[in-house]
């Protein structure tokens, strides 16, 4: 839930009020949809630490001995590479975070 301030008497409103609870001014209806970036980075953060898992799942059930060394070196590139997307991504969603105060 998002605070506007009202444009006449400067009283924080919930968006959602439709009117200033002060002054009685209908206060504009904001994008109920729109996501903060607070918001934004916390889904960052989520869908960053399930990447990286992803990655050291593939690390842990693709590696082994049945494999050849191209095929080791494949799997361990494809993990490793999705635990480094998996981080860049939960690093930029705290970074959003940060940015906003949470």
């Amino acid at each position: 839930m998002t605070l506007l301030r009202c444009e006449n008497c400067g009283h924080e409103v919930s968006e959602q009020a439709g009117v200033c609870p002060q002054c009685g001014r209908t206060v504009p209806a904001g994008d109920t949809n729109a996501l903060g970036i607070a918001e934004v980075g916390r889904v960052m953060q989520v869908l960053g630490g399930l990447i990286a898992v992803i990655g050291v799942g593939v690390l842990f059930a693709l590696s082994g001995p049945h494999l050849s060394a191209v095929q080791a070196a494949i799997v361990w590139r494809i993990g490793a590479l999705f635990v480094f997307l998996g981080a860049m991504v939960c690093v930029l969603g705290t970074l959003g975070r940060r940015q906003q105060g949470h």
